[in-house]
This record gives structure tokens, C-alpha cells and sequence, in this order.
């Protein structure tokens, strides 16, 4: 197999100033000093104009696409974030084409067998054609007679959708994209329960696909999403199982190292517990584990996947994907979507003057599997309340400092709960590490 092209790449995000950077600035008052260093220099006048530009696609067309960002581009976007071992973000604006990445503090510890991605990607299938919407997603493609005659492979990339919006709120990071006739919302809703220590202890999070016609006409819309091994680990060499864990309302892939380490970090992931990646039971779900470039295939040609599991026992450096697919139907006017969650659970949460205190999840939910159901049946409920949130913090803040204040506010509220472990013990009960 030859490599070929490389995928969309967001060439403004490498002058950004590093993330951690901006956000060591403690408090609303720090992140407004730095909201201008955030803002591209299309943004600063006037506040919110939008940069566009072009990108090569796989097939060698030039696609349009957008870095327009609201109320703020930030340095890094985030996706999954609801403690410390469940802390993914973007390092860019555009969604295809850049894989996104654990919040490492001390990029020191990299070396040659390690990373600290956190693969995933996103795929849609149109009307047969496949499509690319999130991260780094080879895919296998056939030359018939590419090699003197014979047949051939290559690796390459589906064209990327065309990127038009990114908005920026409390709780979430929404982006929408079109290609194929259809629009793509892709939201990623990391909840903030002010006062609810029960929902806010569940170390999982949300993403939402949905879809609607474009063009005025109906399409058939498949939707893969997939995480890969790497989740688990940020060193390649460690070995992982990979696993069903469907519950009554769910169907669910469960991602953890072979040989797990409680309460010791490897490259500053977790080395115990496991990552959940999982859907609601509907009709029309397939999934499937193994080789990435393999599991896309599959999907890129039939629209589903074929239900088995070739990762049970693989090495993060052969980059096992867990994949799940939802057939959306034909899709027109009105928006037909998905829910998709990733979590990180531990039962013992942290090492606390030498004693080991339990997750506070685990004294409110009798397992993962129930306190995973309970999160997917309350997506619905958590959007609207994320709704409220992101409405009163966008009003309050706005009235206080204006526009800019309002977006360093959307970056400084939700953040925080990334350093948190909810912790349960007989003299800790909210513990924080």
C-alpha cells in the first residue's frame, strides 16, 4: 500500500498562541486581558468576521471552507471534557482533517512510542458516496488498473465536507459542515450541572450528529463515528481488550489496557478503568471493531458494519478502531440526528493521603451501565439545561464587558470541571485533584 495526499489542514490554527498558555490566566478578568491574543486579526476589526479560504480535497477539487468562529476562535477546541483522564480537544478550527488530542500538561513526557492523540472520526455516507466530517480518516481506496495493469490499493483520503460554522458556547463546541446536498450539525456537549453533584460526577460526555437536506431534496445519510485505541493509552506499545458492554438502552464498545495499573498514570492518561464509546438502541445501528483502515472500508461500501470484533486483544500501535454506524434514512427539511457518548470510568477514583476514595458516581448509580443509561436517557433533558446555562452566562457577561468579555466567558466557564475528580469517602466527599 502506497500513502498518498495529506488530509485538510487549518493552516492559520499554527500561529495560534499555545492553549495552555492563554489559560493558565486565572479567572474571567485574566482571559479577558488575553481575549485579543485568542481572536484572529480578521476578528479584531470588526469583532466576528469570519476567514475563509480553500483546501485541497482527496479528489483534487479545491473545497471552500470557513474558520468563521463565534463569539471567539479559540487556541483549542474542546470536545470531551468532564475530568481529568476525559479531556479531549481539537488543536485547530476545522473538524476533517486533524485528529484531536488529549490535554497533556507536560508534552515532555512524549517520546518515540507514545502521543497523546485521542483519535476519532467521522464519516457520512450520501447517497452512497462517502464523506469525511471529523479527524484524520484514511481511508482504502481501489485502483483497477493503477499498477501496470493489475490491480491496486492506496491509501487516500474521502473528500472532506466543507466546514461553514464553529460556535463556541459554556457547555458546547458546535460545528456544522455541507456536502452531498446535506447539512451537518456536529455538536459536542460536555454538561455543566451547577448544584447537581450527581450528574455532574458521570465522566462522560456527549456528541450529537444530525443531519438535514440542503438542497431541498431528500438524501439516504449513514453516519460512522469511531474511536481508536489510543484512548486508552498514550503509549503505543500497551497492549488493549476490546469488548461488547450493551446495556438495556445502549449499545456500547468498551476500550482498556491488558494489564491495568490502578491509580498510576502512563504518559498522564489513566492506567485503569476503561473508555465507554456508545450509542442509544434504535434501528438501524451496526458496529464493529478492528483494523481502522478495514472497519472504514467496510462502512464506505455498504453503509454498516458487520458486527464483529477483530480487537479483542491488539496492541495500540496496530490502531484498533471501535466503530459504531446509525442509518439516519432519508433525510429532507427537518434534522434527523444521533447520540453518541464517550467516557472514561474508574471506580476508584484517586489515591487521597494514601487511601483510595471511590468515584462519587459509584455512590449514586449501582454500575457504569446503569449510570450510562441514565446519561443517554438523559440527553435531551441536558441539552436544555445546557441551553440555559450557555443563555444566562452569554447575557450576564455580555452586559458586563461586551462581546469580547462574553467570549472569554464561553472559554473560562465549563473548562474547569477538565481538573476535577468527583470523589466519594468516608471524610471526602466532593474531592478535587
Amino acid at each position: 500500500m502506497s500513502k498518498k495526499r495529506t488530509p485538510l489542514i487549518d493552516p492559520s490554527a499554527v500561529a495560534d498562541p499555545r492553549r495552555r498558555d492563554v489559560l493558565k490566566l486565572s479567572g474571567l478578568a485574566g482571559l479577558a486581558l488575553a481575549g485579543s491574543a485568542l481572536l484572529p486579526a480578521e476578528a479584531r476589526v470588526p469583532f466576528g468576521v469570519a476567514r475563509t479560504g480553500s483546501a485541497m480535497a482527496a479528489d483534487g477539487a479545491v473545497v471552500p471552507f470557513s474558520t468563521a468562529a463565534t463569539p471567539i476562535r479559540p487556541p483549542a477546541v474542546p470536545l470531551a471534557v468532564r475530568q481529568p483522564y476525559l479531556s479531549t480537544w481539537l488543536p485547530a478550527t476545522l473538524l476533517p482533517g486533524t485528529s484531536p488530542q488529549f490535554w497533556q500538561i507536560d508534552p515532555s513526557h512524549l517520546d518515540a512510542t507514545s502521543t497523546n492523540a485521542t483519535g476519532m472520526v467521522g464519516l457520512a455516507r450520501i447517497d452512497g458516496v462517502a464523506w469525511l466530517f471529523m479527524g484524520d480518516g484514511k481511508i482504502v481506496r481501489d485502483i483497477p488498473d493503477g499498477n501496470h495493469g493489475k490491480a491496486h490499493t492506496v491509501e487516500d483520503y474521502p473528500r472532506a465536507m466543507q466546514q461553514t460554522a464553529l460556535h463556541i458556547t459554556a457547555t458546547r463546541s458546535c460545528f456544522t459542515l455541507q456536502g452531498g446536498g446535506v447539512e451537518l450539525s456536529v455538536d459536542f456537549l460536555s454538561p455543566v450541572e451547577p448544584g447537581d453533584a450527581r450528574r455532574q460526577s458521570i465522566p462522560m460526555s456527549y456528541v450529537r450528529v444530525s443531519a438535514r437536506s440542503a438542497d431541498g431534496a431528500a438524501h439516504a445519510v449513514q453516519i460512522y463515528m469511531e474511536i481508536t485505541g489510543d484512548w486508552a493509552s498514550g503509549d503505543h506499545a500497551q497492549e488493549v481488550v476490546v469488548a461488547r458492554g450493551d446495556s438495556k438502552a445502549a449499545r456500547t464498545w468498551t476500550l482498556a489496557l491488558a494489564k491495568p495499573q490502578p491509580l498510576t498514570e502512563q504518559h498522564e492518561f489513566a492506567a485503569w478503568g476503561h473508555v465507554v464509546w456508545s450509542t442509544p438502541n434504535r434501528t438501524g445501528i451496526s458496529m464493529q471493531a478492528g483494523d481502522c483502515l478495514k472497519v472504514r472500508r467496510r462502512f464506505v461500501e455498504h453503509g454498516s458494519l458487520n458486527g464483529s470484533n477483530d480487537a479483542q486483544q491488539s496492541t495500540i500501535k496496530s490502531m484498533p478502531a471501535l466503530a459504531l454506524a446509525v442509518d439516519l434514512g432519508r433525510c429532507g427539511a427537518s434534522a434527523i440526528g444521533v447520540d453518541f457518548v464517550v467516557g472514561q470510568v474508574r471506580e476508584q477514583s484517586i489515591n487521597y493521603l494514601g487511601k483510595p476514595l471511590n468515584a462519587l458516581w459509584t455512590h449514586h448509580f449501582g454500575d457504569w451501565k446503569t449510570m450510562l443509561d441514565f446519561f443517554h436517557g438523559d440527553a435531551t433533558a441536558a441539552r436544555a439545561r445546557a441551553d440555559t446555562l450557555d443563555a444566562k452566562i452569554t447575557r450576564d457577561a455580555r452586559a458586563a464587558g461586551g462581546g469580547h468579555y462574553e467570549a472569554c466567558a464561553c472559554l473560562r466557564c465549563g473548562r474547569p470541571t477538565a481538573a476535577r475528580n468527583w470523589c466519594w469517602g468516608r471524610t471526602v466527599r466532593h474531592g478535587r485533584s
